[in-house]
């Protein structure tokens, strides 16, 4: 921080960039996000004062060119410094930083060296612990535990329960347990994620309505046999397989279906069954 602060103050000194209230001819003659305003380095708007700075929910907004954004706002910047550079400014203060939205979000709650940082307490307490499980702190940012995972949003909503020693994953019992694990085959478990593999795909609901049986390394895919035993060859007629276009209708399908039998549809069409040729 002092070497960023001693570089600008030397730039600002051999005249390369003007500090607050130095002449100027454009914006980015002007340091930071100073604004070039009748021809000296300010603030655009309401300038900065300690009672300003103090007011929660205070925000103050800079300008360069045409970009314009917010540069402080309470909390977490709620003290007042007349700076050197960049003349009267909100900065954060220890009961900024525990009142921020950062805080409550991600665990940004401590403060040291004048600014807001991640602290044990934080994480613990933050939506990140609640929803993502990282409630623990490794001196720098919030992350995973065990008893997080276990606790978690992630849990509830998406079977993440388990922890690897880096991140929350599903769990085998999760996979195994699974709406697509009956519905698709996706009962497995590769040590982060629910995957499919051959034996679950040909157990699946998709297998014994859709022929969706086979497995091609990724995902379960539909075969020539899965088709020929599934629920759509027997109500449809789709009892036969194309690769480029999976259970497709056959003549003796068609005849044998229950639309045939309910509807006249007995005669293969180029998308399925149709009543006449």
């Amino acid at each position: 921080m002092i070497w960023i602060w001693l570089t600008a103050f030397w730039m600002a000194y051999a005249g390369d960039i003007s500090i607050y209230g130095e002449s100027c001819g454009k914006d980015t003659d002007c340091y930071g996000h100073l604004s070039c305003t009748n021809g000296v380095c300010g603030l655009v708007g309401e300038i900065p004062s300690s009672q300003g700075c103090a007011s929660k929910g205070a925000t103050f907004e800079g300008r360069k060119g045409t970009l314009s954004y917010t540069i402080f706002q309470c909390p977490p910047d709620c003290g007042f410094e007349e700076h050197t550079l960049y003349g009267p400014m909100c900065k954060p203060t220890a009961e900024g930083c525990e009142t921020s939205e950062a805080c409550q979000k991600d665990g940004t709650c401590g403060f040291f060296n004048d600014r807001c940082v991640v602290n044990a307490e934080g994480c613990s307490n933050s939506t990140a612990c609640a929803e993502d499980g990282k409630c623990g702190f490794n001196g720098r940012s919030c992350i995973p535990t065990q008893q997080g995972c276990s606790e978690s949003g992630a849990c509830t909503k998406e079977g993440r329960c388990g922890f690897n020693g880096a991140i929350c994953v599903v769990t085998p019992e999760y996979c195994y347990r699974s709406k697509a694990c009956k519905e698709k085959g996706i009962c497995a478990f590769d040590g982060i994620n629910c995957v499919a593999n051959a034996e679950y795909c040909a157990q699946s609901q998709k297998c014994l309505q859709n022929g969706v049986c086979g497995f091609d390394g990724l995902q379960c895919s539909m075969t020539e046999e899965g088709c020929s035993k599934s629920a759509k060859c027997e109500s449809h007629g789709l009892c036969g397989f194309e690769e480029k276009y999976g259970c497709i209708s056959t003549d003796d399908g068609c005849m044998q279906s229950l639309n045939c039998r309910d509807y006249g549809s007995c005669y293969k069409g180029f998308y399925g069954c149709i009543r006449k040729r």
